[in-house]
């Protein structure tokens, strides 16, 4: 089957440049063209655990709620996972275009969410302590009474908090789930006590190597893997 060319102009002008553009087949677009592999809209889910918990065996299966515990709601500012690089790279005598070696020496990925549930879990996290350094004091009744009350005494640290975290991204029958051995909270954002919006609780935080030396794992529902192996080895 032949496909219809069309030419574009050159920008400057004339038709001294012509692009050939090749348009999709009547039958339809090609699976790279697929639109159902565009994903978007998703309602996310982000749980904390212990540090040296379990990431689940599957992308569907129920976290362990003996280990992780879901923060709630989530702003719609969703998820926001910064990754970066930084690579050395040595240029040769008379090569002044193009590097000829090059290596790692240090990669980053963060992750930045803001919470809105007013939990004792999520204060938790967001103040860097364990709720079992919490106290809750009972209410009281009487001439007097005094509601039940939760303190939490804020101490400064040389060591970041750490955990295990999870996240779960929902669009329909995909679930993109990952899951994180070790993060550590960098840094919290500020917060905000206005008639307007709820009070939310921003929190950023950096993966760390875990103990089976992995950063992450990334699992994707309904997500095949195509029969020939990419890039292509070429022989």
């Amino acid at each position: 089957m032949s496909l219809p060319t069309i030419f574009a102009l050159s920008p400057f002008g004339g038709e001294s440049f012509l692009e050939e553009l090749i348009t999709p087949p009547s039958e339809g677009f090609p699976v790279s063209r697929n639109t159902g592999n565009i994903r978007g809209g998703f309602d996310g889910h982000i749980y904390v655990g212990g540090k040296g918990a379990a990431a689940p065996a599957d992308p569907v299966v129920p976290w362990d709620v003996d280990d992780f515990v879901e923060m709630g709601w989530l702003t719609d500012d969703g998820i926001v996972n910064a990754r970066s690089r930084d690579i050395n790279e040595v240029m040769a005598m008379g090569v002044t275009t193009a590097p000829v070696w090059s290596r790692v020496t240090s990669q980053e990925s963060t992750l930045a969410v803001t919470c809105m549930g007013t939990r004792a879990e999520v204060l938790a996290f967001f103040f860097g302590q364990r709720t079992t350094d919490m106290t809750s004091t009972a209410a009281v009744t009487g001439g007097s009474p005094v509601p039940q009350f939760t303190t939490l005494i804020e101490q400064a640290t040389t060591q970041p908090a750490e955990y295990a975290l999870g996240i779960d991204l929902v669009d329909g029958d995909y679930l993109y789930r990952r899951f994180y051995p070790r993060v550590q909270v960098t840094e919290t954002g500020d917060l905000s006590f206005v008639t307007t919006d709820p009070l939310g609780y921003p929190v950023t935080f950096k993966a760390m190597i875990g103990a089976d030396g992995t950063v992450a794992k990334h699992m994707w529902a309904n997500l095949a893997l195509p029969a020939a192996a990419f890039p292509p080895v070429i022989a």
